[in-house]
């Protein structure tokens, strides 16, 4: 979705300037959007976050991204790490694990790795130290590892 517009956070003010949307500026204020925002006090940028997550949630954003499987999982399973602390509750916990699950989904044709995310959540499968460092011993030098060639 092509922005038509750009509001400045500081002053209020429009731009339909192509330029000031594609660089996130404002003519008026005479600076970047980026740059406003790094002097900012933590309330007045949590009320501007607030403000454009309700545009983007009114305009029915979504955002699509390529991510290597690899980086996606160390993501998800840093997520899982977040949902099992205790004081992580609410409604973004209950978000991350739909999150979660949907991913699950779309991988359903590869069901080992399905059966890896949904244990990513439940601490009773979770490794020792011990575990882990013989898994990797396991791997380094198994089948298929990796020989040195000299």
């Amino acid at each position: 979705m092509k922005k038509t517009s750009i509001l400045c956070p500081q002053c209020g003010r429009t731009s339909y300037n192509p330029n000031d949307i594609e660089q996130r500026y404002c003519g008026h204020c005479h600076e970047f959007h980026e740059e406003m925002f790094s002097t900012w006090d933590p309330e007045k940028l949590l009320n501007a976050t607030g403000m454009e997550i309700q545009t983007m949630a009114d305009d029915h954003v979504t955002v699509k991204m390529d991510i290597n499987i690899v980086d996606l999982l160390a993501a998800v399973g840093a997520m899982q790490l977040a949902c099992r602390h205790p004081g992580y509750t609410g409604p973004s916990k209950l978000t991350v694990q739909r999150l979660i699950s949907q991913l699950a989904m779309e991988l359903k044709d590869y069901p080992a790795l399905v059966e890896l995310i949904r244990r990513g959540g439940i601490k009773d499968y979770d490794l020792t130290d011990r575990e882990y460092q013989a898994f990797h011993l396991v791997r380094s030098s198994g089948p298929g590892a990796e020989q040195d060639g000299g």
